[in-house]
């Protein structure tokens, strides 16, 4: 197990953690760490939930499922949604620390909510600024980034038909 999660760290730290195979656990490399969890049990009790916590899914999909975590599986969901965060920043030659906007609001805010997760732990490593929705057109965005909303956030403001200025080298990350 330590062997196989040096790998992943490894893999992580060069941005090589999306999917890029359907098939199961084939090949471990080929898959975003989450997949390890989800699908397979090993000797080191990384999948006994009893002292984690769990998650809902959104439910863009049909039914909410919650998703649970043992406390050792949590850690690395952190430790591998930083990674690959700081990975895709590195690809996109933005320096870090980063400074961002989320739409999506804060686990404090969202208890059940993954994404609220990993954008909070984002925000331990790189300034992340929480606001609503509604306070995306008073706010100052050129010196952001990247910014962080949903697909059903970002087209309720196109649907205001107002302009939002972002600095050139921003990116808006349509979390899903």
């Amino acid at each position: 197990m330590d062997k196989l999660l040096e790998k992943i760290r490894n893999q992580a730290k060069a941005g090589h953690v999306f999917p890029v195979s359907q098939e199961r656990l084939t090949d471990i490399t080929s898959y975003l760490p989450i997949e390890y969890f989800k699908n397979k049990t090993d000797q080191t009790n990384v999948n006994d939930v009893s002292a984690g916590r769990s998650f809902l899914s959104s439910g863009t999909s049909g039914k909410r499922s919650k998703v649970a975590f043992s406390s050792k599986g949590l850690e690395l969901y952190k430790e591998f949604s930083v990674a690959t965060f700081n990975a895709v920043l590195d690809q996109l030659q933005i320096t870090s620390p980063a400074i961002g906007f989320s739409l999506i609001p804060p686990r404090e805010k969202a208890i059940e909510s993954s994404l609220s997760a990993m954008i909070s732990w984002i925000s331990e490593v790189h300034r992340v600024v929480f606001i609503k929705p509604s306070e995306l057109m008073s706010i100052d965005l050129t010196k952001a980034d990247f910014i962080f909303g949903t697909a059903l956030q970002f087209y309720d403001i196109a649907k205001l038909k107002r302009t939002i200025k972002i600095a050139d080298k921003s990116f808006i990350f349509e979390t899903g």
